[in-house]
């Protein structure tokens, strides 16, 4: 055979090595995207502090980013929000599903420890809410919707009940809204804007623990 023989079978097969490679690249792409978030990156915390969120099921858990809020402010707003999405997790049901079925079953329980689990109790300033429709997530802070909670300085536990203060009849998920006969309607016959549903609550707890200021981001899916 002579060499621009070969040369003429070389190409198509190094062609098709070079397809067949893009497409197991793509192939292995796609499985990370679609797999949940590893228990290895589901907690960031600072090396003073650790965060732990309970709800009422414990099925999965949470999600929780802790920063230095001096370090946290530093980062550009698109940074701060890919952080915040983050914690919505990567595919459905990778945040921890919470009903507002019943008071019980719209609980949350947050616990503050330093490195060795000893319990450390904060001085909160604010617990702020995000909401997102759907995933893709987009958050959006929900200046409409103030956050009730309570520390109890006994346990050392801040708890929400969710039920108290998430509209229902805002949730994607939510049986009252599917059997409405105004879905796309509020009162005034305007149309509703539906990325302020809710799908995800995402919490901004702003403390100070000491000397030292912290911003925890953590969030839920809800449902009836």
């Amino acid at each position: 055979m002579s060499s621009n023989t070969k040369r003429r079978y070389r190409k198509p097969l190094s062609f098709t090595f070079i397809f067949v490679g893009i497409l197991l690249l793509i192939f292995a792409i796609l499985q990370i995207a679609s797999k949940p978030t590893a228990d290895k990156d589901r907690v960031v915390n600072n090396k003073d502090i650790k965060v732990l969120v309970e709800t009422a099921d414990n099925s999965r858990s949470a999600i929780v980013k802790t920063y230095e809020l001096d370090e946290f402010s530093k980062l550009s707003k698109s940074k701060q929000m890919k952080i915040i999405s983050s914690t919505c997790g990567k595919v459905e049901g990778d945040a921890p599903n919470v009903s507002l079925k019943s008071k019980d079953t719209s609980h949350i329980k947050i616990h503050f420890q330093d490195k060795k689990s000893k319990a450390k109790t904060p001085d909160i300033d604010s617990i702020k809410l995000y909401t997102a429709a759907g995933m893709p997530v987009n958050p959006k802070k929900r200046q409409d919707i103030g956050v009730l909670y309570n520390y109890d300085h006994k346990t050392d536990e801040l708890s929400m009940y969710l039920s108290e203060f998430i509209p229902a009849d805002k949730l994607v998920f939510s049986d009252s809204k599917s059997n409405s006969t105004n879905d796309n309607n509020d009162s005034n016959g305007d149309v509703t804007n539906e990325e302020y549903d809710i799908w995800f609550c995402i919490f901004e707890i702003k403390y100070s623990i000491g000397s030292k200021k912290y911003v925890t981001y953590t969030a839920v899916s809800v449902g009836e």
